[in-house]
C-alpha cells in the first residue's frame, strides 16, 4: 500500500512536469504554488527518512530513497543521506 506522501509526490512530480512546459509569464502564479508543493513534499520526504534512520527501519529508507530519486531538483535529501553514513 502506497502512503499518502508517496501519493503526494507522485502527484506532485508530474504538475512539476506539466509546469515546466507552460508558456512563460502566464502561469507564474500557478508555477510559484507548484514549486512551493514540490519542495514540501521534498522536505517531508527528508524528514521521513530521517525518522527511518532514527528508528532504523531500513525498509522506510529504501522506500524513501526510491521516491525522491523522482525528484531531480536539488540534492539536499542526499547530503543528509549521506551524512548520516559518517
Amino acid at each position: 500500500m502506497r502512503s499518502r506522501l508517496h501519493e503526494a509526490a507522485d502527484i506532485i512530480q508530474k504538475l512539476q512536469l506539466i509546469a515546466q512546459d507552460l508558456p512563460p509569464g502566464k502561469f507564474v502564479e500557478a508555477q510559484s504554488d507548484i514549486d512551493a508543493k514540490y519542495n514540501e513534499i521534498q522536505k517531508s520526504l527528508v524528514d521521513e527518512f530521517i525518522k527511518g534512520h532514527k528508528s532504523n527501519d531500513r525498509q522506510r529508507m529504501k522506500e524513501l530513497v526510491i521516491i525522491r530519486h523522482k525528484f531531480p531538483k536539488n540534492l539536499e535529501f542526499f547530503f543528509v543521506k549521506i551524512s548520516f553514513k559518517s
